[in-house]
């Protein structure tokens, strides 16, 4: 994964070309993400567009660098 946008401040036609990937393609039923997982496991839920947003968030900040390097 790149870096994170918050897909309601930006337009698709400003990503053309860009590798995009949406909540569909983190987990598939049967094989969720762990953090989808954990979401589930946790009855974490919000409106359809907050929990798609931070279980995709929190994925992409699992795969970011911390600390130094």
């Amino acid at each position: 994964m790149g870096a994170r946008v918050n897909a309601c401040l930006t337009l698709a036609v400003m990503h053309e070309g860009d590798e995009i990937t949406t909540i569909e393609g983190v987990g598939q039923p049967g094989a969720l993400h762990p953090v989808q997982a954990a979401f589930v496991a946790h009855d974490a839920y919000q409106c359809g567009y907050c929990t798609s947003g931070q279980i995709m968030s929190a994925v992409a900040l699992l795969e970011e660098p911390c600390g130094p390097e």
